[in-house]
């Protein structure tokens, strides 16, 4: 019996503490643990455990995974598209130079796998301080039917048609064909 008052004693006190904890403190500070008797600012039962840890890790590992894959390959066929769109652009800007009579010259380009070369005159020559070169992405790569453009100064017309295609290194099934006609009109084709 005295066992019994002695706990009913001290539950009153505690109950007491954790009021006047609540009075001076505000209510969500002090609060009795589930766990135990006590009252305390920080609950030691309401940690994670090791495993829940480990589980959140691991989800996030593989979803973090799974991210930078996408992007890699986004970046890859992000560089497919630039590289097609930019000598499809060079051989618009070689046709319009060549129509507009820049300079009194003919325009061209040529392709070489890991670039295209802007060139004037009716013949590319590697040695012109005049080139100007278009590197390709290091996923990148072309190939092409014909090695050099050149636009005629009246007519616009090209003096080889044919297609380049430009393709990712991993995936050569993953490419971009530009295709060039008689009459100077160039198309990519997807």
């Amino acid at each position: 019996m005295i066992k019994a008052e002695q706990e009913q004693k001290r539950d009153v006190r505690v109950e007491t503490l954790e009021a006047r904890r609540r009075r001076n403190r505000g209510h969500f500070l002090a609060r009795k643990c589930p766990c135990s008797t006590r009252i305390s600012l920080f609950c030691s039962c309401s940690a994670f455990t090791l495993m829940e840890v480990l589980v959140v890790l691991a989800i996030t590992t593989i979803i973090a995974t799974i991210s930078v894959a996408s992007f890699a390959e986004f970046s890859k066929r992000e560089a497919l598209d630039a590289s097609a769109t930019a000598i499809v652009a060079g051989l618009r800007d070689a046709r319009a130079e060549t129509l507009a009579s820049v300079g009194g010259l003919q325009y061209g380009i040529a392709v070489s796998p890991d670039k295209f070369i802007f060139f004037q005159g009716t013949t590319y020559d590697s040695l012109a301080t005049t080139n100007k070169i278009f590197n390709f992405s290091p996923y990148v790569r072309a190939s092409s039917s014909i090695s050099t453009v050149v636009f005629q100064r009246l007519t616009g017309n090209s003096t080889a048609s044919g297609t380049i295609d430009v393709y990712l290194i991993s995936d050569p099934t993953v490419k971009r064909t530009i295709s060039i006609g008689g009459t100077g009109f160039v198309n990519i084709q997807k």
